[in-house]
């Protein structure tokens, strides 16, 4: 206690005697400053005590208000951090001695207060108050660290310099699944590296020796045989300065995470409905097989694979179905390559194979005839056998290019050459297909622009009635005179428009301009009694169509069973309920329903009776050589024979000699049209031809 120190007592006595006694012997020390307050009850005393700080009392245990231990117990109670030295007259001891067991810090006798024996017993008590209160401290101090740890949801373990378990907390015990008994004495290395590779284990150990701070996530095996993923953080205790002594390592289970970051991890890398690689892994897989060919130099190859008539499939039994069948092609296409090979999904129905290393330069093409072979087979969808081809596009590295983005645009080229070779085949690269598909690309760019440059016109070709002979109807055919491009064949620019999605906002401006032109027609040939539009599959999607026929209609004025829409069988594949539905609104309009095109595509006679049809055209295919092949004759014959044995109008569509004419006049068709009667022709010189034909009648 430092010298001139100012100390502030509180005296409870009521003996003014002891009081003056008291105050006599502290004012004896110069060296101290004692500031004495008395009070002569404890009610007093306490209240006092209450209000204002004091470093030490002086208690007389025989008050008028309090006897014995009850005085020190409620001074105690209101200050337990104050040092108390209780103050006895009575010759038994005892109770001041229970008195100090009992807390007070001394206690002196009546009679004995000479200055320096009562100032070296203030001193000693109040060193021993902050000693006790500072162990106290320390101790609860230390008692919360245990507890945090005991109770940490956090393993931790402390480690000696040896690198042996000295201490581990429930939690570490849990996460491994062995008791603390078991874990102490244990090689901590050991304990958490069992299935870690080797180089992980030399780097802790490595942290271990060398003092150092370790940070890693590691997998490890509890006892019960589980594996988990952990997160270790070790770092050194130091004692004296900079002296290690021990290691501290918390530990945390992050399986959870680590599970979490390997789905995001394979979401970001897989295609989500097949389970194939998508674009982002693929383009990676062939950067790296280019890479690969270029250094060891050697060749590679790869395949562009589009799936054929998918959006027949997709359009007519929906996009369930569709996905469907893109997971079966999947299976069927990884099950033609081997180890090493990769099969992507690169979008929509298109897969791409990589083949890394080329045994042969016939690898590649090996590899192409298994999936048009695998492909042969029926896909089992909607509860019926289905058929779908693909078209195989071959390219091969670092031959055709050394780029990933170059080499696929090679292979894209090829596929597109298959599909126009006529499907379910593959095609070999070559240069000039790039400049194809730069053109194909060209051509569907000024496509999208169109109708906004009012590019698109219509012509009208008729329909003749051969047991008349006069014109019934009209079939209104769809024209692009590019300002760019000049003119675009309808065969060239109508697949465009049905792969982009444009043949929908084409389909509506179609069905309105060919009312409004029928309507003019008809002012001048009055005997028309049918408009044929052709319509999309694609136009059926979301109840389009419905509402594109209402609008036309109702823009031009003309009646609804005037209106005849020409659908292709395709539309029919699946007999899906969305189809029926609409094909019944549109009977109930008031439309004529033609199935155009007729035996080329999956249709059955099912189709054609459960459906509202009126009209069945035979295809141009069938007609042009009715004359000279006799399968083809046979099959128009029948396709008439079918038509009216349903009670359905059959037109001949194609006819361009009088052979043909005659052929189908003696079979029963009933109406026909083509270039024998006239070419399609624009509204007005359609006027004129129809004009110069009644002039001529």
């Amino acid at each position: 206690m430092n010298a001139g120190l100012s100390l502030r007592v509180l005296l409870v006595e009521d003996n003014p005697t002891d009081v003056l006694l008291l105050r006599e012997s502290l004012a004896m020390v110069e060296a101290l400053n004692f500031e004495v307050l008395a009070r002569p009850r404890l009610a007093e005393a306490l209240k006092l005590l209450a209000e204002e700080r004091f470093d030490i009392a002086l208690l007389d245990l025989g008050l008028p208000d309090s006897q014995g231990l009850e005085a020190f117990h409620r001074v105690h109670s209101l200050a337990p951090s104050l040092p108390v030295i209780v103050l006895t007259g009575m010759a038994d001891d005892a109770v001041a001695m229970a008195a100090v067991q009992a807390g007070a810090q001394d206690y002196i006798g009546k009679g004995w207060f000479e200055g320096p024996m009562l100032v070296r017993a203030i001193r000693h008590a109040i060193e021993r108050q902050r000693v006790s209160e500072a162990l106290r401290a320390s101790e609860q101090r230390t008692s919360k660290l245990y507890q945090a740890v005991e109770q940490s949801r956090l393993a931790i373990a402390i480690v000696d310099g040896e690198a042996r378990v000295e201490y581990v907390n429930p939690s570490l015990c849990a996460l491994t699944g062995y008791s603390a008994e078991e874990l102490r004495g244990r090689c901590f290395p050991e304990l958490l590296l069992a299935e870690t590779a080797p180089e992980r284990h030399g780097e802790l150990v490595a942290a271990l020796a060398s003092d150092q701070v370790w940070e890693g996530e590691l997998q490890h095996r509890a006892k019960n045989g589980q594996v988990a993923w952990l997160s270790i953080s070790l770092g050194p205790i130091r004692v004296d300065g900079d002296e290690v002594s021990h290691f501290v390592a918390t530990i945390e289970d992050i399986s959870v995470r680590k599970s979490y970051e390997e789905r995001l991890l394979h979401q970001a890398n897989y295609d989500q409905l097949t389970g194939l690689p998508n674009r982002l892994l693929a383009l990676d897989r062939l950067g790296q097989a280019v890479a690969g060919a270029l250094r060891e130099n050697r060749a590679g190859a790869l395949l562009f694979i589009d799936l054929d008539s998918f959006k027949k499939v997709n359009d007519s039994l929906g996009h369930s179905v569709g996905d469907e069948l893109l997971v079966m092609a999947a299976q069927r296409l990884s099950a033609c390559v081997r180890a090493g090979h990769t099969v992507a999904r690169f979008g929509g129905d298109e897969f791409i194979v990589i083949l890394p290393e080329l045994e042969q330069a016939t690898a590649a093409e090996r590899v192409a005839k298994r999936i048009l072979q695998a492909f042969e087979s029926p896909f089992s969808l909607a509860n019926d056998q289905l058929f779908v081809s693909c078209s195989i596009g071959i390219t091969l590295f670092p031959v055709d290019g050394d780029q990933p983005q170059a080499l696929l645009q090679n292979a894209d080229a090829a596929m597109y050459r298959a599909k126009a070779l006529g499907r379910n085949t593959y095609q070999y690269f070559t240069p000039q297909m790039n400049v194809e598909a730069i053109d194909r690309l060209k051509l569907e760019n000024h496509l999208r622009y169109a109708l906004e440059r009012q590019e698109l016109s219509l012509v009208f070709q008729p329909l003749v009635n051969l047991a008349s002979g006069r014109i019934s109807g009209v079939e209104a055919l769809l024209r692009w005179n590019s300002a760019a491009l000049g003119f675009v064949p309808p065969d060239v620019f109508i697949p465009i428009a049905e792969e982009t999605g444009l043949i929908v906002p084409i389909g509506e401006w179609v069905l309105v301009e060919a009312c409004k032109g029928f309507q003019t027609l008809r002012g001048t040939v009055p005997e028309l009694k049918h408009l044929a539009v052709n319509v999309s599959a694609r136009q059926f999607r979301g109840g389009q169509i419905l509402k594109s026929v209402q609008k036309a209609l109702k823009d031009s004025g003309l009646g609804a069973e005037c209106l005849e829409l020409e659908i292709t069988e395709r539309l029919l594949l699946g007999n899906a309920p969305e189809t029926r539905e609409m094909l019944e609104s549109l009977s109930g309009l008031g439309a004529r329903l033609s199935i155009d095109d007729f035996g080329t595509g999956y249709s059955a006679l099912s189709y054609i009776r459960s459906y509202p049809f009126q009209v069945l055209k035979i295809d141009r295919s069938f007609v042009a050589d009715v004359t000279t092949v006799q399968e083809h004759a046979s099959l128009a014959v029948a396709i008439i024979a079918m038509g009216h044995s349903l009670g359905l109008e059959v037109i001949g569509e194609g006819v361009e000699t009088a052979e043909q004419l005659a052929f189908l006049r003696e079979h029963g068709c009933d109406v026909v049209q083509g270039y024998f009667y006239s070419k399609p022709l624009p509204l007005g010189q359609f006027l004129a031809w129809a004009g110069n034909r009644q002039a001529g009648a």
